[in-house]
């Protein structure tokens, strides 16, 4: 059996700009950026960022963790919560497709 590389690529990109369309689209309308000044304002975020790698390993742990944890509003643990459920499943259906024969 051989694997169809170019699919592979194909889908992967894709399923990667689905997700990020999708994660955009959570932050902008489920989060919105007034819970994020919230947030800053109270202190639960830095006001300066450090970078993308900080932002990966900060945000990949367990959702729901941190929306029975959180001290502040209950929406930014939700909205990460979806995008990161609903972002994979997109992508990887997205990503699926292309690479279907």
């Amino acid at each position: 059996m051989r694997l169809n590389r170019g699919r592979i690529w194909l889908g992967g990109l894709t399923g990667g700009v689905v997700w990020t369309l999708w994660s955009y689209l959570v932050g902008h309308f489920v989060i919105t950026d007034a819970r994020y000044l919230a947030a800053q304002n109270a202190g639960f975020f830095l006001k300066t960022p450090l970078g993308f790698l900080a932002g990966f390993f900060a945000g990949f742990p367990g959702n729901f963790a941190q929306a029975t944890w959180f001290a502040g509003d209950r929406g930014l643990p939700f909205g990460w919560m979806i995008e990161m459920w609903l972002g994979a499943i997109l992508a990887a259906l997205v990503a699926g497709w292309l690479y279907k024969d």
